[in-house]
């Protein structure tokens, strides 16, 4: 069966698009981890920033008594946001470095934050909260997470590979 791009169940198991390159000892930092750092790094800048544009966002005022009732709560809503992303942002920061000496506790907990940060970003979008850079940052954290997963490195962060069973 000639190689495929998009290889089926069927497929052969020499197939060079289905190989995988496993990370070995001597080899540095995998290129892909490298990538998600970066990308997590860049998440938590703009979460901070978001969290910060959030926070200091001035409410408008209204004469109607109902409808300032209304926006004193999404402005409420928006501070809380803030304070998340910025806990969440900070706790990327500090968490991220792991990733790079290939703490396989570090990536989990990353993957926990992140999954946090994903809810957070993509709930206050959908519920019109949040701005329209909320999900464009959760597809970068979505990113960036898949990257520090990709199978090819499981070596690094001290799994097994599967194929030594």
């Amino acid at each position: 069966m000639p190689a495929s791009l998009f290889p089926g169940a069927g497929a052969d198991a020499n197939d060079p698009n289905r190989q995988i390159r496993y990370w070995r000892p001597g080899e540095g930092t995998p290129g892909v981890v490298r990538f998600s750092f970066v990308l997590y790094v860049l998440c938590g800048v703009g979460l901070l920033v978001a969290a910060l544009l959030m926070w200091t966002a001035d409410p408008p005022t209204s004469s109607d008594a109902d409808r300032q009732a209304t926006i004193d709560t999404i402005a409420s809503v928006l501070k809380w946001l803030a304070v998340i992303e910025a806990v969440g942002a900070v706790a990327l920061c500090v968490l991220v470095p792991g990733l790079l000496r290939g703490d396989a506790r570090a990536r989990f907990r990353t993957l926990i934050v992140t999954g946090v940060l994903l809810v957070i970003s993509l709930g206050s979008w959908l519920f019109g909260v949040g701005g329209l850079v909320q999900p464009v940052i959760a597809l970068f954290l979505a990113f960036a997470a898949l990257a520090a997963y990709r199978p090819a490195v499981k070596t690094f962060f001290g799994q097994a590979t599967g194929e030594d069973r």
